[in-house]
């Protein structure tokens, strides 16, 4: 399967977002998706969050945030990622897969 890709990379121009020093990394149509995208960002020592937004089906839901000073390396981090699906799989569930 490999890595998935966001909808859209962007800097969101939020104003409660930027009082918090974040930025948006990428969106994302579900938070499960953004989630193991987060998961895989903080165990490579770059803090993430997801924030979901209020939006219709079509829409992208969750946004992938991390620190506006570390939007460079969360950008690098996801880029050289070579995740398995039983990588993947575990980022999502924090199970083993055949556990």
């Amino acid at each position: 399967m490999g890595v998935s890709y966001p909808v859209e990379f962007l800097h969101l121009d939020d104003v409660v977002i930027r009082e918090r020093g974040w930025e948006s990394f990428a969106i994302y149509h579900d938070e499960l998706a953004a989630g193991v995208v987060a998961e895989y960002l903080r165990r490579n020592d770059c803090p993430a969050q997801v924030a979901g937004s209020a939006g219709t089906a079509l829409e992208p839901s969750a946004h992938v945030l991390v620190p506006g000073e570390l939007l460079h390396r969360a950008r690098w981090l996801w880029a050289t990622a070579d995740l398995t699906e039983a990588e993947l799989q575990y980022l999502a569930t924090g199970e083993l897969p055949g556990s």
